[in-house]
């Protein structure tokens, strides 16, 4: 009989960076406390990347990102071929090891305010993991969904008043795809919002004559957000995912047709797994 409640580890929310990083390159681009700003930047530029690590006798000694270069560079109006890594750099590095999960890296990058975060394993840093690589998982998630509620409907069956209805095999394996991810997904976006998700100022304080002003100057980004649609997106998020509503969302997701067990016994029922046997023989010559 199918144990129905998982483990943590069993949960890709709290699965460990030695097993995310494990299908992924692990590239580490380094450069020397003595070498210029600009030979970063090239690497930065070059590699499509956010930040290098400073090494120095082949240990970790500090890490640059393009806002160090652009804040303590570029608008302190120094050179960039002539400033050395050693006087931006950051010194106190923030690390984490393979056994710290996506979850850690989140929590760790919104309590000190950075993006990157070097792994470190025996001592010694073997790659970097960015607020990119964790959007990203956000990204796929939402094209795998979308993804198959278009394949459902591309294969929609046509009913004898020429209505359609979607292909069942497609909508009931995305249905299970969405629940078994969304709370992991759901994470993500809680942590990149941080606390202001559930203590973010009313839009009634947005225009109050007292505080007012302090939200807009406090609230407003540096991306050219104004407080106001920060604000907006904020509550917006909230509502969905993290009061009374969002909780109703996230358990009809799960249950609505009778929950995962039901969707996967729908998707095995409709996939025909006696061309996929084909298919399997044809690709090995058999």
């Amino acid at each position: 009989m199918e144990h129905p409640i998982r483990r943590p580890e069993e949960i890709l929310a709290f699965r460990s960076l030695r097993e995310v990083l494990a299908s992924k390159p692990r590239t580490l681009w380094a450069v020397g406390p003595a070498d210029s700003v600009l030979s970063a930047l090239r690497i930065m530029a070059d590699k499509d990347i956010g930040c290098v690590v400073v090494h120095e006798d082949n240990a970790l000694v500090g890490i640059v990102s393009e806002r160090d270069c652009a804040r303590r560079v570029v608008l302190a109006k120094k050179s960039p071929e002539t400033t050395l890594i050693a006087d931006i750099m950051v010194r106190s590095v923030i690390t984490v090891g393979l056994s710290h999960t996506f979850a850690d890296c989140l929590k760790l990058m919104h309590r000190h305010g950075i993006r990157h975060l070097p792994v470190i394993d025996g001592g010694r840093p073997i790659t970097v993991v960015s607020i990119r690589d964790l959007l990203s998982e956000m990204a796929i998630f939402a094209t795998m969904c979308r993804a198959g509620w278009e394949a459902a409907m591309a294969n929609a069956v046509t009913n004898e008043d020429g209505t359609l209805s979607p292909a069942s095999l497609y909508i009931s394996a995305s249905k299970f795809y969405n629940a078994e991810l969304h709370g992991k997904m759901v994470d993500i976006l809680h942590d990149i919002a941080g606390t202001l998700l559930v203590e973010a100022p009313t839009m009634a304080d947005y225009d109050s004559d007292e505080i007012g002003a302090d939200i807009r100057e406090h609230l407003a980004g540096d991306s050219g957000w104004s407080a106001q649609d920060r604000l907006k997106l904020l509550h917006y998020v909230r509502d969905l995912t993290a009061d009374t509503y969002g909780g109703w969302i996230a358990v009809t997701e799960s249950l609505a047709g009778g929950g995962q067990y039901a969707q996967r016994l729908v998707t095995l029922r409709h996939f025909d797994l006696n061309n996929a046997k084909e298919l399997a023989k044809k690709a090995v010559g058999l």
